[in-house]
Order: C-alpha cells, then structure tokens, then sequence
C-alpha cells in the first residue's frame, strides 16, 4: 500500500485488518512480536540466529479460513497460544522448522494445534511455511458432510501427522498458492470448501509421529528451564541456580538446548532477554531511553550491551529505535 508520494505506508490503523474476509494483506515486521498488533494469535519470537530480523508475512482471510504464508530470517524460537474456536495447521513438505514441541522434524507432515493450545517450535533460518488458521466448527461440519475423520487429537496440543504422501501435501501447498501468492486470486467459498477438504484428506491419510526421540525425552528439562528464564527474564537467574531447581545437571541440561536450540541455556537466556529487549525499545519509538529498557532486561553495562545487540540484530539499539515494528508491504 503506497502514500501519494508512492512510499510504503506504515500501519497505523490495525483496524485495516478486520475480523471479516479481507483483501491480500502484505506485512514486513522488523520487530516480528509487532504481529499480536494485528492478529488474535499470542506468539512470543525470541531470535537466536544471528543477524537482522526479517519477517514477511502475506495474509488472506476467508469465512472460515485463514492463509498466512511466512518467511522467516533468521532462526527463531516461536511460543504462542492459539485462538478460541481455532484449530492451526501448518503444511511441512521440507523442514523449514527444526523441532515442533520438542519432536525431530525430518518427514513431510502436518503439524496442529487446537484451540487454546499453546505451540512451540525452533524454525531453520530462511524459513518458508504455508499456515491455515481453520473454524473448528465448520471444519467439523464439512468434515461430517463428508464423510471424513477428524483425528480427536487434533484438537489437543502440537501433535505431529505424518504422511507417507508427501504429493497430498504439496497439493495443499499448490492450491493455498492460488491466493497467496503472485498474482494471487480472490478465494471464494467454494475455494476455502475445496481447501478445507484438502487439509482433511491430508489429515486421514496422516498418522500421529512417535515422539520418543532424543529431543523429546529431554524435553521437560528444557521445558522447566524455559519456564525459569521466563517467569525471571528481567534479572537474568544464573543457570547453576535453575539446574538446582529443576533437578538436572548443567551438562544435562547444556546438552539438551544445544540440541534443541543450537545454542546452550546461557546464550538462550541472553538473547531471549535481547529479544525483549529489542521489541520494547522499537515499541516506544523515538522517546526511548535505550540504558533505561537495557537496565530493565538486567543489561548494566552499556557498552556491552550495545556491542551484543548489534551483533545478534545487525544493528546497534539506538538504530532500532528510529524503527517501525511493521509496515504494510506494496
């Protein structure tokens, strides 16, 4: 969307993105947190690959279901919680994320995740993936005029379906394409039925992945951690004091988010305070006092701080408070 200037407008009035059937909406967010402005989704991105955050993201809202086709840059851990009355789908054909609640993702599959179920997942850098926002009721509805299943587990959360026919998922891919992508066109309801209907074949053909990798049995430790760091993100807790209160080993627990994350506790720890960092000072804009928003995160010393931040964002943090968290793409 340009200005009569021709120049990309920013989003000032997120009521441009109603709760009815819309237009092919384009949003590029340099602070990709920026999304629960214009979204009923929860997320939580914390970045920890290295390098400028880059989300673009391309939206096209039907009746009863929504298509946000995302690319990500650079690797980022997402948590988040979805709608009520929602059920998420996420197409995999190549792996464009690492890990979906702890599992190894290394097949063609579905991921889903019900209704008020939080996710969790670790993307791959450059990331690329196709995700449907679908009406519980009406994909329930269809599902019983059409005589499919809808595996009951769908609606709990973050299972992972696996199909050993990945040409039904690119399918999928290829017909949401359609409305997404260039030269997208007007989905109608017949288009979202023909979707809907895609995504259940997928499903029965599907069958829910074993979860008892690596990863998975060393999840809970990690899961307790996260929840550590979380619930103290502002005072950075020394990670010998949460391997004491969670009952592992710092090597237990090193090895299991190098293996999830590719980074240990510590850096985790650090860039998630970053990442808070980051989306507070873009969010107050000009009148941000940088040393005040690093002192709260628990960064003390400046020059460190600024030297850490510019070499996980690509930029220094007085750079990123001249910022818009997200403008609407032409």
């Amino acid at each position: 969307m340009k200005n009569a200037d021709g120049k990309t407008d920013v989003i000032d009035d997120v009521s441009l993105l109603g709760p009815g059937p819309s237009d092919l909406v384009k949003l590029r967010l340099n602070d990709p947190n920026a999304y629960n402005k214009v979204s009923e989704w929860e997320f939580d991105f914390r970045q920890i690959g290295a390098g400028p955050p880059d989300v673009c993201m391309t939206l096209r809202k039907g009746r009863s279901v929504e298509i946000n086709h995302a690319l990500y840059s650079p690797e980022c851990h997402q948590v988040g919680m979805v709608p009520p009355e929602t059920i998420n789908l996420i197409v995999m054909i190549t792996p464009t994320m690492k890990t979906w609640r702890g599992i190894e993702l290394d097949k063609p599959c579905l991921l889903s995740c019900g209704p008020e179920q939080e996710f969790e997942g670790v993307n791959t850098p450059n990331s690329r993936e196709i995700n449907f926002s679908v009406s519980k009721h009406r994909l329930f509805e269809l599902a019983d005029c059409l005589g499919l299943d809808v595996p009951r587990d769908i609606l709990r959360s973050a299972p992972v379906w696996v199909t050993h026919n990945p040409s039904r998922l690119n399918a999928i891919i290829q017909r949401a394409s359609y409305f997404v992508a260039p030269p997208a066109v007007h989905m109608t309801g017949v288009d979202e039925e023909d979707l809907l209907r895609d995504l259940l074949i997928g499903l029965n053909d599907a069958r829910e992945q074993d979860d008892r990798s690596s990863l998975r049995i060393r999840s809970p430790a990690v899961e307790k951690a996260l929840a550590c760091m979380e619930d103290c993100a502002d005072e950075a807790m020394p990670i010998s004091k949460i391997c004491s209160e969670i009952g592992v080993s710092w090597r237990s627990l090193d090895r299991a988010f190098l293996e999830r994350f590719g980074i240990g506790p510590k850096a985790y720890q650090t860039r998630l305070r970053m990442s808070r960092a980051r989306s507070e000072i873009m969010g107050k804009g000009a009148d941000c006092l940088v040393s005040d928003v690093a002192n709260k995160w628990g960064f003390w010393h400046m020059g460190k701080f600024a030297q850490d931040y510019k070499t996980l964002f690509g930029e220094l943090p007085s750079e990123t408070r001249g910022r818009r968290p997200f403008l609407f793409a032409e």
